[in-house]
């Protein structure tokens, strides 16, 4: 019996190993670079420079149970629906408005392949507008990327937000009326019918944020035991006590003292 002594296959074996990951690696910093630089180009209002890190075949950015489609609807978005809520008259940072965008706890898995990624980042945002407004807000980014040519872009970005906090009295912050009708929250008013309207409805449901709780799927498996994300409750299981579907609908809003909008 022949024994083969040489020891070059399995060395290329854990070169291409080796190899496979380092290109997985510097994949996941690439796009840890990508998310990063949409968080300061949204502190500084560059909505060109927001739009140019989208692909351009077909991209998507989901908000507040809408979707803006193509470039056109990142251009709805990022140039004039952040402007109407912000008061922002020009491009780069201005006097008396402040929004800084804290991204944080990124999970990222590259495909195998390395023409695709999937990620999820909280944000963590403060706004200031002066005088005498401020808030803080939170949301998570679920996003799909995609490789073009060697250049990680977003295809897709999904905006959930989770709660707000103003400046205000208490009981103001999170209101509960006991009179409001149930039922759920009425979705956006599409473009054209709103001037700064997505383009279609999302095909997920609202997630209406604090005091409303609700899982967000995460679209990552345990990474010791390989278990899939659970569900969770719906949103009608874990509502505070007496709220109903109305009443929480009015934290769901667009509200520019709480400053939950990017």
């Amino acid at each position: 019996m022949t024994v083969n002594t040489d020891p070059q296959p399995q060395t290329d074996e854990r070169l291409a190993a080796l190899e496979s990951e380092v290109r997985r690696l510097r994949d996941v910093e690439s796009i840890r670079r990508l998310q990063n630089m949409y968080g300061y180009y949204l502190d500084e209002n560059r909505a060109d420079d927001l739009i140019d890190l989208y692909t351009r075949n077909e991209p998507r950015f989901y908000f507040r149970g809408g979707a803006y489609i193509g470039r056109a609807g990142l251009e709805r978005f990022y140039k004039h629906t952040i402007a109407a809520v912000f008061g922002y008259t020009k491009t780069g940072p201005m006097n008396g408005t402040l929004a800084s965008h804290y991204q944080l706890q990124d999970v990222v898995d590259v495909a195998e392949d390395g023409t695709t990624a999937v990620g999820r980042f909280e944000l963590l945002q403060l706004t200031l507008v002066h005088p005498g407004r401020a808030g803080w807000s939170s949301a998570l980014y679920d996003i799909d990327y995609v490789n073009e040519g060697g250049v990680w872009k977003f295809q897709s970005l999904r905006y959930t937000h989770l709660w707000s906090l103003a400046n205000t009295p208490d009981s103001e912050l999170f209101p509960l009326p006991e009179d409001a009708p149930a039922g759920p929250p009425p979705g956006p008013v599409l473009f054209p019918e709103d001037p700064l309207g997505p383009d279609r409805l999302d095909d997920r449901p609202l997630h209406i944020p604090f005091p409303m709780r609700a899982s967000v799927p995460l679209r990552f498996p345990n990474p010791v035991t390989g278990r899939e994300w659970p569900i969770g409750l719906a949103q009608t299981e874990s509502r505070p006590p007496g709220a109903t579907d109305a009443s929480m609908s009015a934290s769901s809003r667009p509200s520019p003292g709480a400053s939950s909008y990017s």
